[in-house]
């Protein structure tokens, strides 16, 4: 299995230009001193965001924390599937898969049991 000196994932605001209350969100994925951000999709009132715990102070925020914390999980999930599978990590390989533009090769297995399942759902209905 190969290893990675660093990885560090980074929660924060983008201030806007314009006098504004709320800001985008962007997450900064951080592999061996390289970097890859992009914006999460989520907004935030700039007031209510917590720059220590990277998410927001209010309870009516609690969905958006939740959408963080699985966003932080899904990132972790996608370094180690391509650290189990000895392929190279970096930060711009793992934001390109959570993005969508480029997509984890499946194993094999995984491929013949999704074979196998969509078989044994056209013997059912036939």
């Amino acid at each position: 299995m190969r290893t990675v000196s660093s990885f560090s994932l980074k929660f924060y605001l983008l201030l806007p230009k314009e006098m504004s209350d709320c800001s985008k969100i962007y997450l900064r994925i951080t592999v061996d001193r390289r970097k890859a951000e992009f914006y999460t999709r989520h907004s935030v009132l700039i007031d209510h965001w917590d720059n220590l715990r990277e998410q927001s102070r209010s309870r009516q925020d609690h969905i958006l924390n939740e959408d963080l914390v699985e966003m932080k999980n899904r990132i972790i999930s996608i370094k180690r599937h391509l650290l189990y599978e000895e392929k190279p990590v970096s930060a711009k390989l793992i934001k390109d898969i959570y993005t969508g533009a480029t997509s984890i090769k499946k194993f094999l297995l995984e491929y013949f049991l999704e074979h196998i399942t969509q078989i044994e759902k056209l013997g059912k209905a036939g």
